[in-house]
């Protein structure tokens, strides 16, 4: 549980602290867990002083505030989709210079109604349903419950407003982030191939993954009514030339609907703002595995996949998987990684993004082109037709609505007003830049 004391009043910063609490099989981590999880870790030059205002990268998950004028926020997958929504706040331009997204912008989120529903779900699932302070008895269960009454209809394979998760409550989140535009310089960009990670995480074996299971995916995800509409733009046989169909035809749908078309949303409303619209396509198979579950035999069938970005973004190219691995990446893909610190780092300094040698990247208006990220990086034209299909398909609810006048969920229980019903590295980080949630 909880302890915010420390032996003899010291914390030991040699050492990272615990991870939060995690559920589901990709986000396992080998560290320890606890409650008392919400640390930021500083990272700076040995030569740095007060004096050297060097640029500020803050990373999702972590939170760090600054009123200068150079700070760059950025996350990716589930940290992607927190930095689009920040970036969309009133606020935002008060605390950062520059926002980048990497496969996870542009979601529509839960309903205020949606959410209560969600926890509703989860205080019966607790036995708390019927008691007299509903806060009161939800704290006394141990995380390991209440891990295992979490919402988990489907693994990891979709995003449906079965999970906690950033809302639309009228008042931190006003709107739909998808229905207004980032307040500042925005990038935003995807994976080739996000969906092949997940979907092997959920199946851990592809071979024996069947057209049922490729059905059975789209029911849950979109709804039975729907199914026919999807095959026909997404046939099982579009996928015969592939060595598991049914496997990568429901990695190319999760890699549409759920990250391609997402993205493309949030990049075309930070167009009206004309601040600085820049995107980019992850196009590069790593060769050395990046996550220690991963075995370098199965990296070519993922292909560019969800994740494959981040150790190039950090310079993790020796040492794989991290963090006694024995691969080394490549020299070409050592340029890589050089260049897109350099990209980010310009991002961060001066709005937009360019290469070490001064290559400025196009905005993104002039014609949808980017970056394309392969061994040779190259600027082009990103094509997401597909997405015209998944824009018309209106297939998440995109209502503004809060549903419920007060944040509390509706149980019939007395209970106190609460923040639950949103991811904790949310709270944090909205709590630090925008004040007290529970109001």
């Amino acid at each position: 549980m909880y302890n915010s004391s420390y032996p003899n009043g010291v914390l030991n910063a040699s050492v990272f602290s615990p991870s939060c609490y995690q559920y589901g099989t990709i986000s396992v981590e080998t560290n320890l867990y606890s409650e008392d999880c919400l640390y930021l870790n500083v990272w700076a030059p040995v030569n740095v002083t007060i004096n050297s205002s060097l640029p500020v990268k803050v990373w999702i998950y972590g939170e760090g505030s600054s009123m200068q004028t150079t700070v760059l926020l950025f996350g990716q997958s589930a940290g992607a989709t927190i930095a689009h929504i920040i970036s969309t706040l009133p606020q935002a331009a008060s605390f950062f210079s520059s926002v980048i997204a990497e496969s996870g912008a542009g979601r529509t989120l839960l309903t205020m109604q949606q959410q209560a529903t969600v926890g509703n779900t989860f205080v019966n699932a607790l036995g708390c349903s019927n008691a007299r302070n509903v806060v009161e008895c939800m704290r006394k269960i141990s995380p390991t419950e209440m891990i295992q009454a979490t919402p988990d209809n489907t693994a990891i394979l979709t995003y449906l407003p079965n999970r906690f998760a950033p809302h639309v409550d009228g008042k931190v989140i006003p709107i739909q982030p998808i229905n207004t535009s980032p307040k500042v310089p925005f990038m935003a960009g995807t994976c080739t191939m996000e969906g092949t990670l997940l979907a092997y995480f959920t199946f851990i074996k592809p071979e024996q993954v069947t057209i049922n299971d490729y059905i059975n995916y789209l029911n849950i995800t979109f709804g039975a009514d729907r199914v026919a509409s999807i095959l026909t733009v997404y046939p099982i046989s579009m996928f015969n030339s592939t060595l598991w169909p049914a496997f990568y035809a429901i990695a190319t749908v999760l890699t549409d609907a759920e990250y391609t078309c997402p993205t493309r949303r949030a990049l075309v409303t930070s167009l009206s703002t004309k601040l600085g619209t820049y995107a980019f396509l992850w196009n590069h198979q790593p060769s050395c595995p990046w996550i220690t579950s991963l075995s370098a035999n199965i990296l070519s069938l993922l292909g560019p996949t969800h994740t494959s970005e981040v150790p190039f973004v950090f310079g993790e190219t020796m040492q794989l998987p991290p963090p006694n691995g024995t691969c080394q990446m490549s020299a070409d893909e050592q340029l890589l990684s050089a260049q897109i610190i350099a990209a980010w780092q310009s991002m961060t300094q001066y709005g937009y993004p360019a290469f070490s040698n001064g290559s400025r990247w196009p905005d993104w208006s002039q014609r949808s082109i980017g970056v394309q990220f392969t061994r040779n990086l190259t600027f082009t034209v990103i094509n997401t037709t597909q997405c015209d299909f998944w824009d018309a398909f209106q297939f998440q609810n995109t209502t503004n609505s809060t549903g419920i006048s007060n944040n509390t969920f509706s149980t019939g229980a007395s209970m106190e007003t609460t923040c639950f019903g949103h991811a904790t590295a949310v709270v944090a980080l909205l709590t630090i830049f925008f004040g007290n949630l529970c109001m």
